[in-house]
């Protein structure tokens, strides 16, 4: 035992003696500064290499004041893992500057030696927006809002709001544009105790996957500067003429507001002020969005597209044998409405054997628009021998940046198909039967002959034909083939009526997008948790209430549950867990089982309104 604890303590003085040759070969020299300062204002310049470096040549700043600097820190790190030794070092050289004017500038890179070596930093760009009129006006420099006659700070409409951003207010029906909620404040906040974004009625919706980890920005809006931070991204798509609107959201903020200190504090008071937190409610403004609708004369292949778009056409070969496959890929590339656009399609010769194309999404919701592709792959097989034509397929869309319909065109091909080796089509003993998409029917084995001799002749009274036992047997199956068949016809009839598939549905469609909001929680993704549960949600009682995505909403889920027959309870708690998955997927609760707890609640909901008994 004794020996072991020498060895182990050996092997540690070993490694510690060696760790000063086991930094990283790969130096690492960087430059970071803030990406928006206000004019007038001090920041720091940092640049930060991870081994020991010298001769370190900063460029000449000339769009800034140099007030002071270098101050240098060093930090260095040593740990063990299973047996072996890492090391990191960190040497930060920080530079304090001053904005002197307004603009967008750049620091160049700066340059050390490391090991005989040179190595580049990175360059800098900084904007420097105007300084805070109001609070150059004031003469403070730190406060916000208004101090009261008691000592304590009061929070104006000025301090804190949110402003809904559209990038465009007059669009095209299906023509896509950008929704910003953006947060403006001058003091610290807290956390959002509600949070309810507005229901886009009339817009098919798109979210931006936005960081989790969100960063505040500074800006200066009318003269003022703020601390901005994106809360929500969404494209929408207009799906009607006229004029929609974005109603408004409603928000509630907890921030920390500053109380003046009214005695004189110990020293086991908190500094020197005291600080009280305080709701805001926020209510955003309405957007109207003028809505054109697309012109006249719209081409014949005009495929729902609205947008930007290109083509492309791939063929694996124009010269093929009898049951060799061809493959046709068209991609559709480029930003606009891929969701709902109509697909093109090939007509393929009538003696080629055709299978449903093969479709592959590759598109995502950007700040630009959804931008992508869509690729259809067909595939056909020639059955026989000769010269075809693959006619050119048309595909039109409309153009939002020209306001005109255009149109793309694959090329014809001109296939040559000769006979394969293995080819029996041209054999006279055989048949294609391409209804059932049969290759060949052997014909020549499928007869019996007529025999003449040794045959027994049964006497009438034994025959089965025509006996009570027959007459039975059939009055039998007439009346059970008769019952079959009314029950299929009703059947039949039920699922034809969408809204009764979409509603026996419901259940086992809701299941599946909850199993992938149960992916999300075991991987502890929250963000996708909670999307992944309002989609669950919202879907199922879609269905389930034969009401579209865009007429559904909280204002009239009420209803629409009650005439369904859903108890009030009932309705209340899918209310309150549809505010609680929003309200978490903006500020996410602290507690670990929260997510759990609110997948169980939404089972249990599903499950008891399955037991609910449509009125008729």
């Amino acid at each position: 035992m004794k020996r072991t604890y020498i060895y182990k303590l050996g092997l540690l003085i070993l490694s510690l003696f060696c760790v000063t040759n086991a930094f990283a070969d790969d130096v690492k020299f960087s430059a970071s500064a803030p990406s928006v300062v206000t004019n007038e204002s001090q920041f720091r310049l940092t640049y930060t290499v991870n081994a020991d470096g010298k001769n370190l040549h900063i460029p000449d700043i000339v769009d800034f004041d140099v007030l002071y600097g270098p101050s240098t820190s060093r930090s260095q790190s040593v740990s063990f893992v299973n047996g072996t030794s890492t090391s990191s070092l960190s040497i930060s050289y920080t530079y304090t500057l001053m904005a002197k004017k307004e603009g967008t500038f750049t620091i160049p890179a700066a340059t050390i030696e490391v090991k005989g070596s040179t190595y580049s930093s990175n360059a800098v760009t900084i904007k420097v927006i105007a300084a805070d009129k109001s609070t150059q006006q004031s003469g403070s420099s730190s406060t916000s809002g208004q101090v009261s006659s008691e000592g304590t700070q009061t929070l104006t409409d000025n301090d804190l709001f949110i402003l809904p951003l559209v990038t465009k207010t007059s669009v095209y029906e299906q023509e896509c544009f950008l929704l910003t909620y953006k947060l403006y404040t001058k003091v610290d906040i807290r956390g959002f105790k509600d949070a309810k974004f507005p229901e886009f009625q009339g817009f098919f919706a798109q979210e931006i996957d936005l960081p989790q980890e969100k960063q505040f920005s500074v800006e200066n809006y009318k003269g003022a500067t703020y601390r901005t931070v994106i809360l929500k991204q969404t494209l929408l798509f207009p799906q009607k003429r006229g004029s929609l609107y974005v109603e408004p959201g409603n928000f509630d903020i907890v921030v920390r507001l500053k109380k003046q200190a009214t005695r004189r504090r110990s020293f086991f008071d908190d500094y020197f002020d005291t600080y009280q937190d305080v709701n805001k409610s926020i209510k955003t403004k309405r957007i109207e969005i003028k809505v054109k609708s697309l012109p006249s004369g719209a081409p014949s292949s005009y495929a729902n597209a609205v947008g930007n778009f290109k083509m492309n056409t791939i063929i694996n070969s124009e010269s093929v044998k009898t049951n060799e496959p061809i493959t046709i890929k068209i991609t559709l590339s480029g930003n606009g409405n891929f969701k709902v656009v109509k697909n093109p399609e090939i007509k393929f010769p009538i003696d080629f054997e055709t299978y449903d194309p093969k479709i592959t999404n590759n598109y995502e919701p950007t700040i630009q628009g959804v931008t992508g592709s869509k690729t259809i792959e067909f595939l056909a097989i020639p059955r026989f021998a000769g010269d075809f034509v693959i006619p050119s397929v048309e595909w039109s869309y409309f153009n939002t940046e020209t306001g005109r319909y255009q149109t793309l065109k694959t090329p014809e091909y001109n296939i040559k198909v000769e006979k394969g080796s293995n080819d029996s089509n041209a054999s006279q003993s055989t048949i294609a039967d391409f209804t059932n998409k049969e290759t060949v029917k052997v014909l020549g084995k499928d007869i019996r002959f007529i025999q003449t001799d040794n045959y027994n002749v049964k006497p009438k009274e034994d025959l089965f034909l025509g006996s009570s036992a027959y007459w039975t047997w059939l009055s039998l199956i007439v009346l059970v083939s008769a019952g079959l068949f009314i029950f299929l016809l009703k059947k039949q009839d039920l699922e034809s009526d969408a809204a009764y598939t979409k509603n026996k549905k419901a259940m086992k469609i809701a299941r599946k997008r909850l199993k992938s909001a149960e992916t999300s929680l075991k991987a502890n993704d929250k963000k996708t948790f909670y999307e992944n549960m309002l989609n669950a949600v919202w879907f199922y009682l879609s269905d389930k209430l034969n009401i579209s995505l865009a007429n559904l909403n909280k204002e009239n889920l009420s209803n629409e549950m009650t005439n369904y027959g859903a108890s009030e309870e009932l309705t209340n708690n899918f209310i309150n867990l549809l505010n609680d998955c929003e309200f978490a997927r903006y500020a996410p609760s602290n507690e670990e089982n929260s997510m759990e707890k609110m997948y169980n609640r939404a089972l249990d909901l599903v499950e008891n309104f399955e037991n609910v008994k449509k009125r008729k």
